[in-house]
């Protein structure tokens, strides 16, 4: 049997498997191979547009998990939080859409041509059952710490040109005297251009230039070069987040920084505590990088050293409160000025309530107490005292002790105040009297604003949950290493 007959015959068995899956979810029992035909078709009969995929479905992989990952020399590659994350589900995904038309029942449909590696599915934040070739577990070794946070199915992951559906005119043969085609729906190329684009522009295009592809439902299957396939948990007709219409049109987001918006909605999922109070999102990477000779005042408000080659905030920071995304900043940072000295702290959902740093009000990170860390001080895998303030100008490329950040998460100063009252930190009545002043600071006037906001004048109490997430994050230069008892495992 040659490679192409195999890969058929595989696809046969996956596509027999999934519809007794989807038969026996149906029917909550198990079903032979003609009932599990028939009980599909008659969910398809239907017109139940609940079976078509959309915007948001959730999806899961044959060959996800959680387990460790084996290297051909023994050595294994563990998730951070796997026994966590075991318990709260199997991997999952979403399948992302927003390039697509709206249609007239205000839903955006998925076609067989979804399938734009890190656009329409990111990799699965988990490992792969699969071994990786000699060529992919060379790459997987030069990024051992990304994969212990985020798993080597991003190393992995080759996905078909679009998803399988199932021929369903045969099986209604039996079963009816009508056919039940896959219905057409528009859809819009996933280029790479859509990562710049605003968001508002991408969601408001219509279905001119689009084409017609057959749109896929709850038994479509998209599978994986690598082994395996990827099928719908859910079909995603909910709303993704709450009150996101007037977030989109008080921030100004890209088709890539949108991505964070499903990553949101996944943590909510998966915690419950995050949809009551306040919740602090910061996402590396998705930042606009500085243009390097471009504006004075950007630049002056994001520099660039060794370490920040494009600018010193890279990351977004979006706060939801009760659930729906309330206020944004759209630069930020979660690494120190000196990537190589000083403390990074890890991934994680943390709790934060109001203290001082530096004498100004600012939040603290579990209390002051210990949270996992890449080059601690003490090589401990560990740091203290991570808090979240303003910054002001980059340091030179070795700062040394003149550095605006030892591993605590900054935004820039002049975002700083607003965003502080916003979220409910900072006392906004008292801080009717640093308006004025504040919108005439520079970068380097960090020093005069931290004195201009006292903590005993203007704190107010807060607590709630920060999440640092750095996916979206590329560490070219390696910097985001364990050098405690962690990396010695």
């Amino acid at each position: 049997m040659g490679d192409e007959e195999r890969w058929e015959k595989e696809k046969e068995e996956q596509q027999s498997v999934l519809k007794h899956n989807f038969a026996k979810k149906i029917t909550k029992r198990d079903v032979t191979d003609e009932e599990a035909e028939r009980i599909i078709c008659a969910e398809l009969k239907d017109d139940d547009e609940d079976e078509y995929l959309v915007d948001g479905a959730v999806l899961a992989c044959t060959k996800a998990t959680w387990d460790d990952f084996p290297l051909s020399d023994g050595e294994t590659i563990k998730l951070d939080g796997a026994d966590k994350e075991r318990v709260k589900g199997e991997p999952t995904e979403y399948l992302r859409v927003p390039e697509n038309p709206m249609s007239v029942n205000d839903l955006r449909y998925a076609t067989v041509a979804d399938t734009k590696k890190n656009w329409n599915i990111m990799a699965f934040p988990c490992n792969c059952k699969e071994p990786a070739l000699p060529t992919q577990e060379i790459t997987i070794r030069e990024n051992k710490v990304d994969c212990q946070s985020h798993g080597v199915c991003k190393y992995l992951m080759d996905l078909e040109t679009e998803w399988e559906n199932c021929d369903f005119k045969e099986i209604l043969s039996f079963a009816s005297s009508s056919s039940v085609p896959y219905e057409d729906f528009t859809d819009q190329a996933a280029t790479a251009e859509l990562e710049d684009t605003l968001i508002s522009e991408i969601l408001d295009r219509g279905a001119t230039g689009g084409q017609e592809k057959k749109g896929v439902t709850m038994t479509s299957i998209l599978f994986c070069r690598h082994g395996g396939f990827i099928y719908p948990r859910t079909s995603g007709q909910t709303v993704l987040l709450g009150g996101l219409s007037e977030f989109l049109s008080n921030y100004e987001l890209t088709g890539k920084q949108y991505m964070a918006l499903y990553e949101i909605r996944n943590y909510m999922t998966k915690n419950p505590q995050l949809l009551t109070g306040t919740a602090i999102f910061v996402f590396e990477g998705l930042a606009t990088p500085i243009q390097i000779g471009g504006d004075e005042d950007e630049s002056e408000w994001n520099g660039k050293n060794n370490y920040h080659q494009y600018g010193q905030f890279g990351a977004i920071v979006i706060a939801t409160v009760d659930g729906v995304p309330t206020y944004a900043v759209m630069k930020a940072s979660t690494l120190p000025d000196d990537m190589e000295t000083y403390a990074t702290i890890c991934e994680g959902i943390y709790e934060v309530k109001y203290g001082s740093h530096k004498t100004y009000a600012a939040l603290w990170l579990n209390n002051n107490d210990y949270i996992p860390a890449y080059n601690s001080r003490e090589h401990t895998d560990l740091a203290n005292f991570i808090h979240f303030h303003m910054a002001g100008k980059l340091s030179s490329n070795h700062p040394g002790d003149n550095s605006y950040s030892q591993g605590c998460i900054t935004i820039p100063l002049k975002d700083y105040l607003k965003f502080g009252v916003d979220v409910g930190f900072i006392n906004g009545e008292a801080a009717q009297d640093l308006w004025e002043t504040w919108d005439e600071y520079k970068a380097q006037d960090y020093r005069k604003a931290k004195e201009k906001l006292d903590y005993d004048t203007y704190k107010q109490k807060f607590e709630g949950y920060m999440i640092i997430d750095r996916q979206y994050y590329d560490d070219e230069g390696k910097y985001l290493k364990f050098n405690g008892p962690r990396s010695e495992e």
